[in-house]
């Protein structure tokens, strides 16, 4: 970390909790540029950075075998039992006790190269924790990311979506999303053409792009959910926890966080406004797409 900032960059400062979308900016056109050099890459040496790295490429984070994803994944289908919207509602909480999780089984599949969509490699944590600003142009120079270790071969779509999803809360994602895309877009497509890529001939054009959005979207909208069973915790939550009671912060991330969640939910009506709409994409998705 020393070495970014020797370069003239900052982290956050702490405590920061959501972007603005002059943040999310130099965020998008790092992952662009990410992006276009991956294709570049394989375009200048002949090889597929998904066959060649292969054995370092392996999903980590979301898989039925990771009990911090599938336990995140119980307290999520929690918490949508108890949604305002589905509360009352004996055909949705039929839906939810039964159907949703198999809907959200279609998540492990999404992670892996898409036999449909253009593979890049992406880096799959870019959340502000992760990112750090040009000290004296934050908004005009491109970020710098760090920790690599759930970087996969699979879609820009992937990017795009835990970028904007984790950095942004709903209501604000949802008013700048389409100005976001625009961002991002504009600059893969240049980055591609000045590296002598037609994006377009890459099964990259906007177009494309835009529907792997959605083909994609409830990875994105589930993984928001489960994360923020742990990121958006009442402050310090899961420190006090880790540090007064390991027993308690290991049954919490690995075991069973369910109780947990709910309890933290009726203590802190903050915390529950931002699951209940969180999961309300969810279910938006899901239930109510379906019905």
């Amino acid at each position: 970390m020393q070495n970014v900032e020797d370069m003239g960059y900052v982290a956050l400062p702490s405590g920061t909790h959501f972007l603005n979308e002059n943040q999310m900016g130099p965020i998008l056109k790092s992952l662009a540029t990410l992006h276009a050099s991956s294709i570049a890459y394989e375009k200048q040496n002949g090889k597929t950075i998904g066959v060649e790295f292969r054995k370092w490429l392996k999903e980590v984070s979301v898989d039925p075998g990771v009990e911090w994803y599938t336990t995140g994944l119980r307290a999520v289908l929690a918490v949508a039992a108890t949604h305002p919207d589905v509360l009352d509602n004996p055909e949705a909480q039929e839906f939810i006790a039964h159907e949703l999780p198999k809907c959200l089984d279609k998540v492990y599949w999404m992670v892996n190269p898409s036999p449909v969509h253009r593979n890049v490699f992406v880096h799959r944590d870019a959340w502000n924790a992760n990112v750090f600003y040009h000290k004296e142009k934050p908004y005009e120079e491109r970020s710098v990311l760090v920790d690599f270790q759930l970087c996969r071969y699979s879609p820009p779509a992937m990017d795009f979506h835990l970028v904007s999803y984790l950095n942004l809360e709903p209501s604000s994602r949802k008013k700048m999303i389409g100005s976001l895309i625009e961002t991002y877009y504009d600059a893969l497509a240049v980055e591609c053409r000045e590296m002598g890529i037609d994006p377009n001939q890459e099964q990259l054009s906007k177009q494309e792009f835009e529907q792997s959005l959605k083909d994609f979207s409830l990875f994105g909208v589930t993984y928001n959910c489960i994360a923020a069973t742990v990121l958006r915790l009442p402050e310090n939550y899961l420190k006090n926890l880790k540090d007064k009671l390991p027993e308690d912060f290991h049954r919490f991330c690995n075991v069973d966080r369910n109780a947990d969640v709910l309890r933290l939910m009726k203590d802190y009506p903050e915390f529950a406004d931002y699951m209940y709409e969180c999961v309300g994409d969810l279910l938006a998705l899901t239930y109510h797409k379906l019905n």
